[in-house]
């Protein structure tokens, strides 16, 4: 059964009769919430244990706690939090005998645990010494796309008194994400403790961050 404020199902969607069925209207909608709930996910979980497995064996040193750090770990608790308030919402919900569709529990449950594995690659990163990290600067950027995107056409729908929760929370997460993605283009400091000497010279693209890395590579590519 389709869940209150459901845009993807219910059986006005299907409705023939009218000039421009509904389904049309929807299909771009309904695509891009399912690529933003299952993209950024699968591209994390792909990339994430083959960026873990690298940075162990290319461990530079060990980063102190710094305010970049700091701010970014603030941050990703805070969509864990979020994250969680929905999955908490849903199962309060179906305990209260109101209908809820299956999506409103999945998605945010794959979303909690995603955070999770990208809060902990935060904090792995720092022990390994990585400055400015590629992957999260995708995954931040891809967290912020597709799901900004999807709101906008949700909020030309209207219909806020019917759940506001539901209508609040996606622009909390894009707020969080933004956040997290303009961080994600700073550079943290070097580490304290280098497992190599360092160099009379070093090169700057060492410490740069990772749009600036991107771009030399452009220029010099």
């Amino acid at each position: 059964m389709a869940g209150q404020g459901e845009p993807c199902a219910g059986p006005g969607v299907w409705n023939q009769t009218e000039p421009e069925p509904a389904a049309a209207r929807l299909l771009s909608l309904c695509f891009l919430k399912t690529a933003g709930v299952w993209v950024p996910p699968m591209y994390l979980w792909v990339l994430g244990p083959i960026h873990l497995l690298y940075i162990h064996r290319h461990d530079k040193g060990y980063i102190q706690m710094s305010r970049l750090f700091k701010a970014k770990m603030v941050l990703g608790f805070a969509l864990i939090i979020l994250c969680t308030s929905s999955v908490s919402v849903t199962l309060w919900r179906i305990q209260q005998g109101t209908p809820q569709a299956l999506e409103f529990l999945i998605h945010p449950t794959v979303w909690l645990t995603t955070m999770s594995f990208a809060v902990f690659l935060i904090h792995a990163e720092r022990k390994k010494g990585v400055q400015a990290s590629g992957v999260l600067f995708g995954y931040w950027l891809l967290c912020f796309l597709f799901p900004a995107t999807s709101a906008t056409q949700q909020a030309s729908r209207g219909d806020f008194q019917s759940d506001p929760f539901r209508h609040l929370s996606p622009y909390l997460y894009l707020s969080l994400v933004m956040a997290q993605f303009a961080l994600s283009c700073l550079a943290d400091q070097c580490p304290l403790f280098r497992k190599r000497p360092p160099q009379a010279n070093p090169c700057p693209k060492a410490g740069a961050s990772f749009p600036s890395k991107a771009m030399f590579w452009w220029v010099s590519g």
